[in-house]
């Protein structure tokens, strides 16, 4: 029997990756891609881990159209093969997908904020009770277990889990070497959320930030949504350096903090749970932004539930900026 293993961004593939070596099953990977940039991120991480037996899937406009019709092929080859499909996505085309294969069991993998907000707000997530047509259902969402950072928090909503600590995944990293040169004793390196077009008060909030810097470098770590240029004006003006990893940011993280351990900080970022499940000695300084600077109410919401679970942390310091 074989154990099929779909995702589609870096995190989702760390974490697959993980649950793939505590698998007895055959692993398969089907990743999914839907630009370059992403492409060459999940080739980079897969060589670096030495993941072999992948099939690719790119969400092209003609997918996204007619993918009942494309992935019948594949459904048809899985069909009664598949034991266990663990998963990151449950967009459309991969609920199609894991219904028509029929597998035993399914495991839901983290994807950062959305794991949480699986659990306590699923409206949040497009996962409200609702009826769906077959092969469209969800069901299986709600009846997965989750491989997670986030066992307890699962546990306590009645779900099955299994932690995920990253342990194999995380000693492997540690063992590369990609040139990144690590970060000065004196540094803050502060881990990016996308937000320029959600936040209204970034700028100021993040003039903030740079004041309780005071004279020390901060590096501040491109989103990978990020605006790059407008955030090397930024910089210039509020006086910060910008950086841009075409690697995912787990592989390069512990290169840049392990030799002199500098200070992270961020608004937000479920990555810093990641982060602190490969090395358990980081800690992390988060600035609340203000919920309702949001564009969208339910993305401030999810920043509600975020900041949440940083105040569990005590590995976490939560900072308010001035309103």
């Amino acid at each position: 029997m074989t154990a099929l293993f779909i995702g589609q961004s870096p995190l989702q593939i760390l974490n697959l990756v993980e649950a793939s070596r505590l698998d007895e099953e055959d692993a398969l990977f089907l990743l999914v891609w839907d630009n370059q940039q992403t492409k060459d991120q999940i080739d980079a991480l897969l060589k670096r881990l030495g993941v072999q037996n992948v099939r690719f899937l790119r969400i092209s406009p003609a997918l996204r159209i007619l993918y009942p019709v494309l992935l019948l092929p594949l459904a048809a080859s899985l069909r009664g093969r598949v034991k266990r499909v663990y998963f990151g996505t449950y967009t459309s085309w991969a609920s199609f997908l894991i219904n028509l294969i029929g597998a035993q069991e399914h495991v839901l993998v983290d994807d950062g904020q959305k794991t949480i907000n699986i659990l306590t707000a699923p409206h949040l997530v497009g996962l409200e009770k609702k009826w769906r047509l077959w092969p469209w259902s969800r069901t299986y969402v709600h009846q997965a277990e989750l491989f997670t950072f986030y066992d307890e928090l699962a546990r306590s909503c009645g779900r099955r889990a299994r932690a995920n600590r990253l342990d194999s995944v995380a000693s492997q990293l540690k063992q590369t070497s990609i040139g990144v040169q690590p970060a000065g004793p004196g540094d803050v390196l502060f881990i990016g959320t996308y937000l320029q077009d959600t936040y209204g008060p970034f700028e100021s909030d993040l003039e903030q930030v740079i004041e309780h810097a005071g004279e020390r470098r901060l590096l501040y770590i491109l989103h990978r949504r990020d605006d790059e240029e407008r955030m090397r004006i930024l910089g210039a003006q509020l006086g910060f350096d910008v950086a841009l990893f075409d690697l995912p940011l787990e592989l390069v993280f512990h290169l840049l903090w392990s030799e002199h351990r500098p200070e992270v900080w961020t608004f937000g970022s479920t990555a810093t749970d990641t982060l602190q499940a490969m090395l358990p000695d980081l800690r992390v300084r988060v600035f609340q932004l203000d919920p309702e600077g949001f564009t969208r109410e339910r993305t401030g919401q999810a920043f509600l539930s975020i900041y949440e679970q940083y105040a569990e942390n005590e590995r976490t310091d939560l900072v308010t900026l001035n309103r």
